[in-house]
């Protein structure tokens, strides 16, 4: 995917339903407000689920003394729209109120696979996730094999909003190397209230403690996001998950004759 060079960042909330999208909002647009970016909401029709509500004995898990319902692909393709247009509709009255220019669309396929294709370099792209604000405890930041001062410094923005602690997950095979990159690079950069810098020793150990964390939003770095199920990792976070394609410093211009290109 290329895009111009001049033009903005964007915010790509990508959800399956209403209420995780909803959820979201309310994180997204102050964030797309710091990156100067512009802010596009997906409602992904999930083939995965389409496929379940095709099946003969498909019912939807009912609330506890209810009796499940039967499903259909119809009724699933009726609550997709609905859910489309909620989504629109919340994202248009908070994108609007805070002035940040935004779009909206609706596509169908494996959710990873669209919506990883929708980004350029740049882009920061949000997986929604529905939860409440009274059990979010710390927004985390999971590195890489290198620190990353941008995404550093946008986790650390919403942290410092939050009045939350930022959790930063380093390898430990990269520890000393990235801990000697903080101390050294990222004190000209906004800083949250409380840092922490934990090690993991390998994805399913980082896995364990994000979901033991109780993050209200998870930054995971460009490098990482390649060695990770994303649907795994969000639900093993049970929070949203924002991805880096790139991203430069909050409300920095793109670098003249720089074209950008998304994952092949």
């Amino acid at each position: 995917m290329t895009r111009a060079p001049d033009r903005l960042p964007r915010l790509i909330l990508g959800a399956t339903c209403y209420s995780d999208a909803y959820s979201t909002i309310e994180l997204a647009v102050p964030l797309a407000g710091r990156l100067g970016a512009e802010l596009l909401g997906v409602l992904i029709e999930e083939d995965a689920i389409l496929s379940y509500a095709g099946m003969p004995d498909a019912r939807t898990i009912g609330e506890p003394g209810k009796a499940a319902q039967q499903v259909t692909a119809e009724k699933m393709m009726a609550a997709f729209r609905q859910d489309a247009a909620q989504f629109k509709r919340a994202l248009g009255q908070a994108a609007t109120v805070a002035k940040i220019a935004w779009s909206f669309e609706q596509r169908r396929g494996q959710f990873s696979r669209v919506f990883e294709g929708l980004a350029g370099t740049g882009d920061l792209l949000v997986l929604a996730y529905a939860r409440p604000r009274h059990h979010r405890r710390a927004i985390a930041l999971v590195m890489g094999q290198n620190a990353t001062p941008a995404l550093y410094s946008n986790a650390a923005g919403v942290a410092q909003e939050t009045g939350l602690p930022l959790v930063i997950f380093v390898p430990v095979a990269a520890s000393a190397k990235i801990r000697a990159e903080l101390m050294q690079d990222l004190p000209n950069h906004r800083r949250a209230p409380d840092v922490v810098v934990r090690d993991y020793a390998s994805y399913d150990d980082l896995m364990r403690q994000i979901g033991a964390l109780a993050a209200g939003l998870v930054f995971l770095a460009a490098d990482v996001t390649g060695k990770l199920d994303l649907r795994q990792l969000t639900d093993a976070a049970r929070c949203p998950v924002a991805i880096d394609s790139g991203l430069r410093e909050p409300g920095a211009a793109p670098q003249p004759g720089q074209d950008t290109a998304g994952p092949q």
